[in-house]
């Protein structure tokens, strides 16, 4: 016992070793968890000038890791999965020193630290990690054992084992041995010539306390307390909290980027985040970290903890509900993310996991925020990724401390980094390292009144444009009126509350010039007053109250309040019973012309808040949802800034407004929201005009015109207003090149004059603006004039607006010659909507100039299944669209967008025009173009509708246009919910309203969006964003990248935004391989599906390539039976005992492929797919090692012929059933580019579906929850080695329909403990083989086309056999001839995807490896959601071989003579066997379809392995 002691103590203790340097002598140790982010580091000494130091690799495969000393120098080898790099540092380190030796592996950075000296580099491929920590070896150091020398193949470096071994001493080796990755001194496991130091302090006692690590130096041990919060000598000290106070508009920024000098991003395959918090606040962002796509968010709403998590395609949202943190308590939070599993736990009793649904592992980071985020992260329009909708509009007021950042190892604490000033933390804005609790509570005191009336009975509403507005409730008193009210803008003018009457009656407020206007009529006049000096356009709250009592009132804007009486004997106030807030809807005309915000079209854009009338507060929140909440938001939200560089484009001036922005465009040739578009222009000889009846609003005392022009001739009339009933004009005209401004009213005339040369041919722009007897004129922006008109009245009255002439007098002038564009008058462009036909009463005898528009900001959908959700579009009584278009389709749905009721808006394509659908108020209105030709023909086409009053809507194509009565002149459009642009989700085509054609979505392009006059950067915006709509529009300049295409698909040869990779190798569909592909279900009943087709007389068949995805709990079925009739071969894909094996007939006998590493009959989404080409094939199954046999000769096939798949089972025709029917879901079947399913879906002729299989909308992912009953199984174990020894039988003893039968239904006849398993194990004969490398060490291999990186080919994409409709008679069942002799060869993997070209020597060759393993950028095991362990037998070698056995119909034995010959021929093949080693299988029936137990022949693996001999157990037979 003590000797024993004594053992285990020298096997533990291993901080300080010395190597002998023997033939023998090595140290094993445990494995290294190489992440994406490790380091290793040791200390060695030695005399010796050579000897391999340290060893370890991923099991046999690619990737190893080699440090070695080399003539005195450090060279470090290693392979990541991009080819063998080499380091080399150091020199005359065989001096009996001591040197210290760190590698760190930062993402694609690797470096190695030698004492002071760096060598660094950066990593070739696409993986950045080694191996798996399943597969890999331990580590070694000194040497590996002496068994590695017969068992080479399980090396991925061979010539490892021949490298002189280390002699010398190692010690304080440190990395981290498990998932949770963190780093710590390791102890030896195994050795061999290894004897323990002298000078090992740390030997006998470790004198660190906390976690410290404990190093040991000449001068004795020496505690490092990194990664702990402790210090002292011996980690015996706390260091005080990290402490950091952050006032709402503070944060700090750690770059991650510069982490080890790593350029971004930084990526973790798994995170650890600590920090504590305390706030009263109830929103607010803690953590945010960020890269691309990726993103890890950590904030507060309405007091909940929530967590957002983005890694690549799949998006996680969950928190801790129903519990307030905002209690001004510490609270600590931990976050744990492994690859997919995030673990979220609070005060260490709330704690919650879930799995992410992603297909990526790996998180991507370049910034870190603690406390908030930069303004432009949460701006709608910051690029390249918007943020906006998944992080608070505000930042977080309270405490932090103690925040801490693991990524793999890289160790961070944010805080006192901050402390430091290090440079790689930033603080921005008002911070405090230090926990000032009375100072956060003042701020967030006066936050939170700001934010109190968000959740108000009242409520908070933003109205987001000028024509939005809300109906409520009027006085209902005609002597008492009483109103409060709070507000909040940032703009000029607008509508605030509008109620009618009548007889003049009138009451009203608005917003002019910044100030506030009251309007008030009792039918004895009009009386306007301001209400304060004060303006309100400063973004803060003002509260506006208003109490009258018969003609005489109170009225105050904050703290400044004021009387008013109102003239005359009239007390009554008669209004309507409602009235408007913020706006006015477009039938209330004609209107007071005081109300000048109303003559130039503006309501009030800003919040609103705490209404209150006659005493009774209004619910604005819910009155904005009743009516119109596309454009009336609920809450307030403190805006940001608006206004961008590139926000108007062609040098337009942006202004700012609230949460949103306006480009005034007038001095510039553009038009449009964003200045995108050129001008229309009218070109006039001097002989044509332009004239428009205005509207219904005649009387107006402001006016806003602007008009652009052009000429060279001194004289013209520019533009002119002209009334029917008066004298009044208004008249714009040049004068020897001079401008004149005419303006006469109520009979008197005054002139105005200013600017010259103004015929110089070069374009000016005029602006007139008039608040009542005020003008203002101004030439190009700068030259103004200003004057008061002298007459008596403030009213211009108008009928007509002329541009080009005047009115025929003894001083009128000529009419104008030259060109005239952006002519608007108060708010309305009258030369645009006269080119797009949206003026009802206009009269042009002038021509437009040619304008060709350019595309703005383009967008291609790639397919039909392709859409974006955004947010609902704004429309009540207006409607106004405006678009292009370009596609080579005759239908699709460009655009959708339902509503209450049974209000909704459609926008199709139909037989290559477009095709309106609207339903307001339960009445549907169609409308189609016009066109005289087909939109389908790859040009861009301008689509505009409008409803241009409230009974016509109009439709302009180009240069057509056609329109439609209504009929509903008071009813307005209430949509709700999202707006999807070009098309909607799948299940929803057969939900889309009667009237509706489309039965898929647009493909094609759309640019120039605009949605009530605003543009729209639909990729930014969107809702539900789609990975399949890219920006531009130009099919030549299409790219692929390594991560364009998922699901292993690979990019075309010459990709277009509608074909951009070939997904037949996937399961999955679309332009990226990321839609899901049509799916059926075999239920329990048999079910089976069958096509038949021809195959052209001149098209390739010397090969079979196939792809399918599946869920099934059945370990034994039929997938999928190919025959060709032709010459009677065929191919077969079965499960056996849950494992995949596909077998086919080549030259008069069968060859089985079978992938042992994996059962797939466990709920999981897998996906098979295999490839025969001549004599080669290949199997591969999810991301696991492809499998390959080579027959002995090629199998040739006869051109043309008939093809019969059968799926789900195979029929067998003398029994009229199935056979080994399957159960379960099958989708993305592809067979040489023939998509049966797609073609039953479809109803093609040659498919026929038969019995319980039924279509399915998507792939149920959740099948194994949906159906747990189906994966009730018995625990199994390996089979026994040896066949017929020590075998048992179970024999039933009770029946059942369940396929899946119950244990207690067997009876044991055996004896022992060994687990029963469920298994059938035929004969097995190993399969011998020898394993030959063309050189001992790849620096040798200079031949080699790139080392570790396989071959290069290019590639191609897989010919498509058309669907070809075709009926056949019954197939007969074909026998073979029986032959047991074939050859196989090992390849290199084709890792991790499948990838195929094919040569003019008609071989299928294999890609370069790369990606990851077990999880990797394009496919992985994304879709099982629910949480359930892998399957592994811990006796099973992870790289088993290939089976290869025989498999034949059964043949009736009729008469002892052939029971003779069959028996003597088997007995001379055993002979044979035995006697020459020579490879063989067993000859088993089909109709049992059993195979043979596994031989370990990982034939895609470098090197085969095999496997070691398994205890025997007891087994049944069926």
């Amino acid at each position: 016992m003590y000797l024993l002691f004594l053992l285990l103590l020298v096997l533990r203790i291993s901080k300080g070793l010395h190597l002998a340097g023997t033939d023998q002598s090595y140290a094993q140790f445990s494995k290294w968890y190489i992440s994406v982010n490790s380091s290793l580091e040791l200390e060695f000494r030695t005399v010796s000038k050579e000897g391999l130091l340290l060893y370890t690799d991923d099991g046999g495969y690619y990737d190893f890791l080699e440090v070695k000393l080399v003539e005195e120098r450090l060279r470090v080898r290693f392979n990541l999965g991009g080819g063998a790099e080499t380091l080399n540092i150091g020199e005359s380190l065989a001096d009996g020193a001591w040197h210290t030796l760190k590698l760190t592996f930062l993402g694609s950075l690797t470096s190695l630290a030698l004492d002071n000296h760096i060598a660094s580099r950066i990593s070739k491929g696409k993986e950045f990690y080694l191996g798996n920590f399943t597969t890999n070896s331990y580590l070694y150091i000194g040497g590996l054992p002496p068994w590695y020398k017969k068992q080479l193949a399980n090396l991925a470096l061979p010539s490892v084992v021949f490298e002189p071994r280390y002699s010398g001493e190692v010690r304080n080796l440190i990395y981290a041995g498990d998932q949770f990755g963190r780093p710590r001194n390791q102890d030896m496991m195994a050795y061999k010539d290894v004897r323990l130091t002298s000078q090992d302090h740390c030997r006998l006692k470790n004198p660190c306390l906390n976690s410290g690590l404990c190093l040991s130096t000449d001068q004795g041990s020496v505690c490092n307390c990194r990664g702990t919060r402790f210090t002292g000598i011996f980690c015996e000290k706390g260091l005080p909290d990290d402490e950091l106070s952050v006032w709402g508009n503070g944060y700090l920024a750690l770059d991650l980027g510069r982490v080890g000098h790593l350029s971004p991003p930084l990526l973790a395959e798994q995170d650890n985040i600590t920090l504590s918090f305390k706030t009263e606040a109830k929103d607010g962002i803690i953590f945010f970290s960020a890269y691309s796509g990726d993103y890890m968010s950590l904030y507060l709403s309405k007091g909940e903890i929530r967590l957002d998590l983005r890694i690549g395609t799949g998006r996680l949202k969950t928190g801790v509900s129903k519990k307030r943190f905002n209690d001004n308590e510490w609270h600590t939070v931990i976050i744990h993310r492994r690859a997919v599993k995030v673990t979220l736990e609070v005060d260490r009793t709330h704690r919650e996991r879930w799995t992410s649904p992603g297909i990526y592992n790996l998180l991507a980071s370049t910034y870190v925020y603690v406390g908030g985020v930069p303004d432009k992260l949460t701006h709608v329009h910051y690029r390249p990724h918007n943020y906006a909708n998944i992080l608070p509009s505000a930042n977080f007021i309270g405490c932090i401390k103690n925040v801490e950042l693991r990524a793999d190892s890289v160790h961070i604490y944010l805080i006192q980094l901050g402390k430091e000033e290090n440079s790689l933390v930033s603080a921005n804005g008002q911070l405090e390292f230090k926990c000032n609790a009375h100072f956060a509570r003042e701020i967030q005191h006066d936050v939170l009144l700001t934010r109190f009336y968000d959740e108000t009975s009242s409520g908070a509403v933003t109205f987001t444009r000028p024509q939005a507005f809300l109906r409520i409730p009027g006085f209902g008193d005609e002597r008492h009126s009483q109103i409060s009210l709070r507000i909040r803008t940032l703009e000029h003018n607008g509508i605030l509350l509008y109620s009618p009457g009548q007889g003049g009656h009138f009451f009203g407020i608005e917003e002019f010039a910044s100030h506030l206007y009251l309007h008030y009529n009792l039918g004895t006049g009009h009386v306007k007053m301001r209400i304060s000096g004060s303006r309100v356009d400063d973004g803060q709250w003002h509260l506006l109250q208003m109490t009258r009592r018969g003609g005489e009132g109170n009225i105050s804007l904050d703290s400044q309040s004021q009387t008013f009486k109102i003239p005359g004997n009239q007390r009554d106030l008669k209004l309507m019973e409602y009235m408007y807030l913020a706006g006015l809807p477009p039938f209330q005309v004609p209107h007071p012309p005081q109300v000048w915000s109303a003559s130039l079209g503006l309501g009030f854009v800003g919040c609103v808040r705490d209404l209150i009338i006659q005493g009774f507060p209004v619910q604005l929140n819910e009155l904005a949802e009743e009516q119109d909440s596309g454009s009336v938001k609920p809450s307030c939200n403190t805006p940001k800034r608006s206004c961008k560089e590139t926000s108007c484009e062609h040098l337009g001036v942006c202004l700012e407004g609230w949460h949103r922005y306006s480009c005034d465009c007038t001095n510039t040739g553009y038009t449009g929201p964003s200045c995108n578009r050129e001008s229309s222009t009218i070109q006039m000889t001097g002989y044509e005009d332009m004239k428009v009846l205005a509207s219904a609003q005649s009387d107006i005392e402001a006016d806003d015109i602007s008009v652009r022009f052009r000429t060279v001739e001194p004289s013209g009339v520019i533009f002119s207003t002209s009334d029917d009933w008066s004298s009044d004009r208004l008249e714009i005209a040049l004068s020897r090149g001079g401008l004149v401004l005419t303006v006469r009213m109520d009979g008197h005339e005054s002139v105005m004059l200013s600017g010259f040369g103004l015929d110089n041919g070069n374009w000016h722009t005029v602006h007139v603006v008039r608040h009542g007897r005020q003008v203002l004129l101004e030439i190009d922006g700068a030259s103004q004039r200003s004057e008061t008109l002298m007459s008596s009245t403030p009213i211009l009255k108008r009928a007509r607006y002329s541009i080009g002439s005047g009115i025929a007098s003894s001083q009128s002038y000529p009419n104008f010659s030259g060109s005239i564009q952006q002519v608007i008058v108060n708010g309305r462009n009258l030369v645009e909507l006269e080119r797009n036909q949206l003026l009802s009463n206009s009269e042009l005898t002038a021509r437009f100039k040619l304008n060709i528009e350019v595309p703005f900001h383009p967008i291609t959908f790639a397919s039909e299944q392709s859409f974006l959700g955004l947010p609902q579009l704004k429309t009540y009584y207006d409607l106004n669209i405006r678009f292009m278009f370009k596609t080579k389709e005759r239908y699709g749905l460009l655009l959708y967008n339902g509503g209450k009721h049974s209000d909704f808006i459609v926008l199709e394509l139909m037989d290559g025009h477009v095709h309106l659908l609207l339903s307001i108020d339960r009445k549907s209105v169609e409308l189609k173009d016009n066109n005289p030709i087909s939109v389908s023909d790859n040009q861009w086409h301008t689509l505009t509708i409008s409803r241009i009053d409230l009974d016509t809507v109009v439709l302009s194509l180009d240069d057509s246009s056609s329109r439609v009565e209504t009929g509903l002149s008071n009813s307005s459009l209430q949509l709700d919910g999202l707006l999807f642009l070009g098309g909607v989700r799948a299940e929803m085509f057969p939900e889309l309203p009667a009237g509706v054609f489309s039965k898929n979505g647009f493909k094609g392009c759309l640019a120039s969006l605009e949605f009530a006059g605003e543009t729209v950067e639909a990729l930014e915006s969107a809702v539900l964003p789609s990975s399949d709509i890219n920006q531009g529009c130009e099919e030549e300049r299409v790219e692929c990248r390594d991560d364009t295409c998922g699901n292993l698909g690979t990019c075309r040869s010459r990709p277009t935004p509608t074909k951009i990779c070939n997904c037949d190798l996937t399961s999955f569909t679309g332009p990226k391989c990321l839609d899901e592909s049509v799916s059926f279900e075999w239920r329990e009943k048999t079910g089976l599906i069958k096509y038949e087709y021809t195959i052209g007389r001149f098209e390739r068949m010397d090969g079979d390539v196939f792809a399918l995805g599946l869920i099934t709990p059945l370990p034994d079925s039929v997938i999928l039976r190919i025959d060709h009739k032709n010459d009677n071969t065929y191919l077969e894909l079965t499960l056996a005992d849950g494992k995949v094996v596909v077998t086919f007939y080549s030259e008069k006998k069968e060859i089985v492929v079978r992938e042992n590493s994996q059962k797939v009959n466990d709920g999981k989404y897998h996906v098979v797919r295999f490839s025969k080409i001549d004599n080669h094939a290949l199997l591969q199954v999810d991301d696991y090692q492809v499998k390959s046999v080579v027959p002995t000769t090629a199998t040739r096939r006869n051109p043309g012929g008939a093809v019969k798949l059968q799926i789900g089972g195979k029929w067998n025709q003398l029994l009229g059933q199935v056979q080994r029917p399957f159960q379960g879901v099958l989708a993305g079947i592809v067979y040489n580019g023939v998509r049966p399913l797609d073609l039953v879906k479809q109803r093609k002729g040659g498919a026929v579906l038969m019995g319980d299989v039924r279509l399915l909308k998507q792939i149920p992912f959740n099948y194994r929850e949906r159906n747990l009953d189906l994966f009730e199984r018995m625990q199994q174990t390996d089979s026994s080695s040896a066949p017929g020894v020590q075998d048992d039988i179970i024999i039933p003893k009770c029946t059942s329909r369940r396929k899946n039968l119950n244990s207690k239904c067997y009876q044991y006849s055996g004896s022992g403990d060994e687990l029963i398993t469920p298994v059938y194990n035929s004969p097995r004969l190993e399969v011998s083989t020898t394993w030959t490398h063309p050189c001992l060490d790849d620096e040798d291999c200079w031949q080699m086309v790139a080392e570790g990186s396989g071959v290069n080919v290019e590639q191609e994409t897989t010919t498509i056999h058309p669907y070809i409709s075709a009926t056949f008679s019954t197939f007969e069942e074909a026998t073979y001839p029986e032959s047991t002799e074939y050859h196989y060869e090992t390849y290199s993997p084709i890792y991790p995807s499948l990838y195929y070209t094919t040569p003019q020597g008609g071989r299928m060759e294999e890609s370069p490896p790369g990606g990851g393993r077990s999880s990797y950028e394009n496919y992985d095991q994304k879709y099982n959601i629910y949480e359930s362990p892998e399957e592994m037998d811990p006796e099973t070698n992870p790289r088993e071989r290939v089976k290869v056995t025989n498999l034949t119909g059964t043949l009736l034995v009729i008469g002892i003579i052939c029971v003779v010959l069959s028996a003597v021929i088997l007995i001379i093949v055993i002979v044979m066997k035995m006697r020459t080693n020579t490879d063989s299988v067993a000859k088993v029936p089909e109709s049992k379809t059993f195979l043979p137990e596994e031989t370990d022949a990982n034939v895609f693996a470098a090197k085969p392995v095999k496997t070691n001999s398994s205890k025997p157990v007891k087994e049944w037979y069926v």
